[in-house]
């Protein structure tokens, strides 16, 4: 390797070393075969697409819609034409932005709303006690499950270790 001659750096020209005063000349690119400048990515040009507006025909008239509301439209004809694929899609947007929707305007989501019914049931029912009465994991439990866990814990506290379900003993695995 040489060094330069008039140079006080300690910088060695060479293989995949060029020397310092030529190594990036301005206006050239250190990728010229990367990606060209004003060029987009997908998502860019699919929401471009998305957005745009096209004239279609609704009910006799011609309309400029986003070509997003025409391909809404071409789904939902397909899924009342019997197109089982187009029906399942349809469906499954309709759900989820619904749902959404319900969570925005009300601030609950669906598992607040279950939960809220539930409940609902357990006052009609007349066997719901007030939530201060219950410990907090169990505020959403049904009778039976209620008493299953009651039953559990008598078996804690009695001191038991035989359970008549439990195939372990000892830390033993049961065959």
């Amino acid at each position: 390797m040489t060094k330069r001659k008039n140079d006080n750096r300690d910088y060695e020209v060479g293989y995949g070393k060029p020397p310092e005063h030529s190594r990036f000349q301005k206006g050239r690119s250190g990728n010229p075969k990367g990606r060209p400048k004003g060029s987009k990515n997908f998502k860019t040009e699919i929401r471009e697409e998305l957005n745009a507006r096209s004239n279609v025909q609704i009910n006799g008239r011609r309309q400029r819609v986003s070509n997003q509301r025409i391909a809404i439209i071409r789904l939902r004809e397909g899924a009342f034409k019997g197109d089982l694929g187009a029906l399942d899609r349809f469906l499954n947007y309709a759900a989820k932005y619904n749902d959404e929707e319900l969570a925005d305007e009300t601030g609950l989501t669906p598992d607040d709303r279950e939960i809220l019914k539930g409940f609902q049931r357990r006052l009609q029912s007349g066997a719901a006690k007030s939530l201060s009465d219950e410990e907090p994991e169990e505020a959403g439990l049904s009778e039976e499950e209620r008493r299953e866990r009651e039953i559990e814990e008598e078996w804690r506290r009695s001191g038991i270790d035989d359970d008549p379900e439990d195939d372990t003993r000892d830390g033993e695995e049961g065959a």
